[in-house]
């Protein structure tokens, strides 16, 4: 094995066989007659020093001893033979036994510990077909184990045999493949010294069983800091390629989780949003147009790429109520082809349903109290007991009219609470959105239950989850009884 280090150390070093004559002095004093047995580094640069030569070359020499021999000691300063294996040639011997599989299945099972939880993304890790990830318009991270741009293309452009309608609702985390060697010898050396401590053949010494453990704490959490070093680029949807984001290294005695960085990151660049600007999206979808519809504007976030991604609905949700409240543009819905607006300086809800419309404000008129007018000879023959003297003339054109102001003494019923249970036809949905939006306006506890029985017919289980479930989770409806069949 010292003729091994021996060539190890160079060419411009093979004549002086620093490897044999290291190997030589340590075995020499390791039967010494002295109370202490081993040499020191400084006796065995003393012991094999050459004129000319740094004395590095010596340590360089003893560390690849170490990592060669079984039979060295594990001291740090003291060096000598025993009869104990040494546990350094121990870890590089189980490290070569680990198998590519093993390394791959811990890798992937790192990354499932760092991104468990998100309230931000749905996380999938590794995913094999683009038909993995469902097309809706939730957030999507997706952790690659390689930058592939075809892999990267095909999750875009498709879901499965069909093209993906939400593409800019997925996001890509890759890893940067110049520090992948790094990783992977740190996470064998965990993996090794592992395996150290479960091989009950070896008969290790009392301090070289705390050394192994006190290596297993140290790799782990050496490895999870090397996880993030790896997986540290972001791909996102463009128009043409992706755009490619590096994280950088990360910052030291941060305490954020990976996801909650990513996150924070592209919000700060502006690649996601948490509030959206009311002249914003007059600016940008009423400029040109009189009215467009909620649904086309709630789309464009998650359907063109390039576009900017809002963190949820309730991002838009908030925007147009917030434009309603102010006058910046109006609420309605389309009326045989026509635009009406139904809400402006007012509070109000979207629904994003179909029809309903952002509408320029100037189309917007506030309904006004109507007021009746009668001529005073149809005022004089009708019964009344009501003289001349109150009523106000007022000439308008030709004719004599005259303003009825007759004040009601009678009380209007009105309804304190109510409890309805529907049965709805197909499109008939947005009709009872707007009696809900109306119900919401007058009272302040508003529950909704609604019941839906469907039948004559046949779905795949996976379309009513993708579709179904996805679409009633985005209305914010929980859904307090499932029955399948």
């Amino acid at each position: 094995m010292q003729k091994k280090v021996d060539k190890s150390l160079g060419s411009s070093y093979i004549p002086y066989q620093f490897g044999t004559k290291v190997a030589t002095a340590i075995f020499m004093y390791s039967f010494s007659g002295g109370p202490e047995k081993g040499a020191t580094q400084t006796e065995i640069k003393l012991s094999c020093a050459e004129p000319g030569i740094q004395s590095s070359i010596i340590v360089e020499t003893i560390d690849k001893l170490r990592d060669t021999l079984f039979y060295i000691s594990d001291s740090e300063s003291l060096f000598f033979f025993t009869n104990k294996p040494n546990l350094n040639r121990i870890l590089l011997y189980k490290m070569d036994a680990i198998s590519v599989n093993k390394i791959i299945e811990v890798e992937k099972e790192l990354l499932r510990e760092s991104f468990k939880k998100s309230e931000y993304f749905e996380i999938y890790i590794w995913p094999n077909h683009s038909r993995d990830i469902p097309d809706t318009e939730k957030l999507k991270l997706i952790i690659l184990r390689n930058a592939n741009p075809e892999m990267i293309k095909e999750f875009i452009e498709n879901y499965g045999d069909r093209p993906r309608v939400y593409r800019n609702s997925l996001l890509f985390l890759c890893p940067l493949e110049s520090e992948r060697g790094l990783f992977e010898k740190t996470l064998k050396e965990k993996l090794a010294w592992q395996e150290i401590e479960k091989d009950k053949t070896l008969e290790l010494s009392a301090d070289q069983k705390e050394k192994v453990k006190s290596k297993i704490n140290e790799t782990e959490k050496y490895v999870k800091e090397k996880l993030r070093y790896v997986y540290r680029i972001i791909y996102l949807p463009q128009k043409d390629e992706p755009e490619r984001i590096d994280l950088g290294l990360p910052t030291f005695g941060a305490k954020k989780g990976m996801v909650e960085e990513i996150y924070n990151r592209l919000k700060d660049e502006g690649k996601i949003v948490e509030k959206l600007s009311v002249h914003y999206l007059k600016d940008k979808y009423l400029r040109e147009k009189a009215y467009v519809e909620t649904r086309n504007i709630l789309d464009s976030f998650y359907k063109i790429p390039g576009k900017v991604r809002i963190r949820d609905k309730s991002v838009l949700v908030n925007a147009i109520k917030e434009g309603v409240r102010q006058g910046i543009f109006g609420l309605g819905y389309l009326k045989n082809g026509e635009p009406v607006c139904e809400y402006i300086n007012t509070n109000a809800e979207p629904y994003f349903e179909e029809k309903e419309i952002l509408i320029d404000p100037e189309l917007c008129i506030e309904k006004k109290e109507e007021i009746s007018y009668k001529t005073k000879e149809e005022i004089l023959s009708q019964p009344t007991k009501l003289t001349l003297s109150e009523f106000e003339e007022k000439e308008i054109g030709k004719k004599e009219e005259i303003i009825e102001r007759i004040p009601s003494q009678v009380s209007l019923p009105k309804l304190k609470q109510l409890s309805l249970k529907l049965r709805s036809a197909p499109g008939k949905l947005s009709d009872i959105v707007k009696a809900i939006n109306l119900l919401r306006e007058r009272f302040e506890n508003v529950n909704i239950r609604i019941e839906i029985s469907a039948k004559d017919g046949e779905m795949l289980k996976s379309e009513y989850e993708d579709k179904i479930k996805e679409a009633i989770n985005q209305l914010g409806l929980e859904i307090e009884e499932e029955k399948l069949d």
